[in-house]
């Protein structure tokens, strides 16, 4: 009589699992007097059942074969499967034993084993049931998530004026408002740009204007001779903080220091730069006409004397 050691996973794989299966099959067929040496072992192919995959083992074995598997998925995955497999290779006089959970030949207990794959095939029908009536119920759900994603996209694409062709479900809708939305922060940024420029433009405008006042006063303290601490002295004022105000034209001293050099000015921001800006535009056509040949005006400091 011969006998096999079938295998999903054999001592060939290397793995410990199959080593550990190899050998608690051997140890049950000397058990049941088979030396280790007329043991042969067989290793189905790609990990696979021995039902239905591997035929060509199961058309080799013969009346009075004894297999040793080491537990019942090594036959089939499924239970009827299994009960098949077995009831064919038994019908066939071949000794079907299952190390782990059965623990020797499943002849003798084969009725209970039916009566047990019959329980187990009742279940599997009522969970492919089960299983069928929630894939129903995902498809339902699915085709009416389809239908209100149309409904919402047609709303929306008519209520804001989105063009109604090229528009693929919820995802086309968010590229679409994605793509105009970038399109408004661009021209957000552009007028915010814009007018941060104009700003800055009127500050520097400002500031060239008030630092034009601080040159004038300069001038018409130069020109009278005065030193920063002689200026300072008449207006009360530091000669750091005097510096500081002919430098940028600005400062809470400015009026009484502008009214100190040109009494004859309004001690105010626009008269002050207004009579800057006439100052310098005289000098410069002063200064064209000197090299014309031409006269030249009487100097606009005069307003200080």
């Amino acid at each position: 009589m011969r006998a096999f050691i079938i295998t999903r996973v054999g001592p060939r794989s290397g793995s410990w699992e199959g080593k550990r299966q190899f050998q608690i099959c051997q140890s049950a067929a000397m058990a049941k007097g088979h030396h280790p040496r007329t043991v042969r072992a067989i290793e189905l192919q790609s990990g696979a059942p021995l039902f239905p995959k591997n035929a060509s083992v199961v058309a080799s074995l013969a009346a009075g074969d004894a297999i040793f598997v080491p537990s019942l998925s090594t036959l089939a995955d499924s239970a009827s499967e299994r009960i098949d497999g077995i009831r064919a290779l038994v019908g066939r006089g071949v000794s079907v034993n299952v190390v782990e959970g059965i623990g020797g030949d499943v002849g003798p207990v084969l009725s209970l084993l039916e009566t047990a794959f019959a329980d187990a095939l009742r279940l599997e029908a009522q969970q492919e049931k089960e299983r069928a009536a929630h894939r129903r119920e995902i498809a339902e759900l699915s085709e009416s998530n389809a239908s209100f994603e149309r409904e919402l996209v047609s709303t929306i694409v008519a209520r804001y004026g989105l063009p109604a062709s090229g528009i693929d479900g919820l995802a086309g809708l968010r590229a679409e408002t994605e793509k105009k939305l970038a399109v408004a922060t661009s021209d957000a940024a552009q007028r915010r740009a814009e007018e941060a420029f104009a700003s800055r433009s009127e500050e520097e405008k400002a500031r060239e204007e008030d630092e034009r006042v601080g040159a004038w006063l300069r001038e018409l303290r130069e020109k009278r001779g005065l030193t920063l601490r002689q200026a300072a002295e008449n207006v009360r004022i530091s000669a750091a903080t005097l510096s500081r105000l002919e430098t940028s034209g600005r400062g809470p001293s400015c009026a009484s220091y502008a009214g100190f050099l040109a009494p004859g000015v309004e001690p105010n921001a626009a008269s002050l730069r207004a009579a800057a800006k006439k100052h310098f535009a005289q000098e410069e056509a002063d200064a064209d006409a000197g090299e014309k040949g031409e006269p030249q005006h009487a100097a606009t400091e005069s307003v200080a004397a």
